[in-house]
């Protein structure tokens, strides 16, 4: 089987593909890439090439383009992710997984009980491992491309910014997921905002409604928020799909 790896559009010309750094090294020492070798190579945009591969040392990976490859169809509905940030490794347990299952974004959220407050020092080096998790994660789910992700930003600034039709799931005062969804029948893209540990403020929720932001009830048991990430992009995908036919 061949393998599928992400490479910056600046590193493929015409007629060949030049991959170096830890890349490199990655694909002799880890994966075991030698000369001769097939290599589905990606740029991340939905797009994909096959190569042979001429040259393999842990500091160079040199390939000669072939041609264009099939690249796995797009997932539809697209599913931005407003994910509230949470304590310790748990959102980027959200990025991982909700980007094996197909979603396209993700947005950090600041809300009022977030515990986790970004620092604006660390930024860069947060957004650089965020980056790094999504490249990661989509070479090994058989992407063709890589989820966005964006600063983190307040709530409020994310509700006043996002277009498509919006889901918040919340545990109080509202319809199930499914019989929201069934409301919306299958739109292309969808909004899904998910609170931190300790839920979403009345006021919160009241002003999502103003923005057209549908609060959605996932389960009769409170999941933890990156359980509920998984089980609702899940759900949404197969609702969407069963809605559209």
């Amino acid at each position: 089987m061949s393998i599928r790896v992400f490479v910056e559009r600046q590193r493929i010309n015409d007629t060949q593909v030049h991959i170096a750094g830890s890349a490199a090294e990655h694909l002799v020492r880890v994966l075991r890439i030698a000369s001769g070798d097939l290599l589905i190579v990606q740029p991340g945009d939905g797009t994909a090439f096959t190569t042979i591969v001429r040259e393999a040392t842990p500091v160079l990976v040199r390939a000669e383009i072939q041609g264009p490859a099939a690249a796995p169809p797009a997932i539809s509905p697209c599913v931005n992710i407003f994910q509230a940030l949470v304590k310790g490794d748990r959102f980027e347990t959200v990025l991982q997984r909700c980007t094996e299952i197909g979603a396209k974004r993700f947005i950090p959220i600041i809300t009022e009980r977030t515990v986790r407050r970004p620092e604006a020092s660390r930024t860069p080096h947060q957004m650089a491992r965020w980056q790094a998790i999504l490249c990661s994660a989509s070479e090994q789910c058989g992407r063709a491309d890589i989820p966005g992700i964006q600063a983190p930003q307040a709530l409020s600034q994310a509700l006043e910014s996002h277009k498509a039709p919006g889901i918040m799931l919340s545990t109080r005062d509202s319809d199930p997921l499914g019989v929201v969804l069934e409301r919306m029948g299958s739109p292309a893209e969808l909004d899904l905002f998910i609170g931190p540990e300790g839920g979403w403020a009345d006021a919160e929720i009241a002003t999502a409604r103003h923005h057209n932001v549908s609060p959605a009830l996932l389960e009769t048991y409170t999941l933890r928020t990156e359980t509920a990430a998984l089980v609702a992009v899940s759900q949404i995908l197969y609702a969407c799909r069963r809605n559209a036919k």
